[in-house]
């Protein structure tokens, strides 16, 4: 991806927002070609997501879950996953764990594959990144 410029001279164009500005994140959604959708595995988050998504399939855009701050022992992802694909969303199959590397990246300013490129995190962030690209088609 190209700095600068519009985004018809770049390949990939990432737009971050919280999900209650709904004018901005409406013009997001339709500009988008895959809106990729954070939600930590809990029946809280899945309820709260779900405008997001009603929003995406009003768009007519797609959308990939991507399950965040996941805990390293739990069977609640995995339950959380099945339900949205039994629903026909797609769920990416990387997660990103609850990793205090991540924390510390964003505090310095950096992605965590700058600040801790050896990290699990940083390799869980390749593999979505790579995940994202095949799914977005690119």
């Amino acid at each position: 991806m190209g700095r600068g410029g519009d985004a018809r001279e770049v390949d990939l164009v990432v737009i971050d927002g919280p999900p209650h500005a709904e004018t901005e994140a409406r013009i997001a959604v339709r500009a988008a070609g895959l809106v990729i959708v954070p939600m930590q595995p809990s029946a809280l988050d899945r309820w709260a997501t779900e405008a997001t998504l009603g929003m995406v399939k009003a768009e007519r855009r797609g959308a990939l879950v991507v399950l965040n701050r996941v805990p390293p022992r739990s069977a609640l992802p995995d339950r959380i996953a099945a339900e949205l694909r039994q629903a026909g969303q797609a769920v990416a199959l990387s997660r990103v764990g609850n990793r205090v590397a991540l924390v510390y990246a964003m505090e310095a300013g950096e992605g965590v594959v700058e600040s801790a490129a050896a990290s699990l995190a940083a390799a869980e962030i390749r593999a979505l990144a790579e995940e994202v690209r095949r799914t977005a088609g690119g």
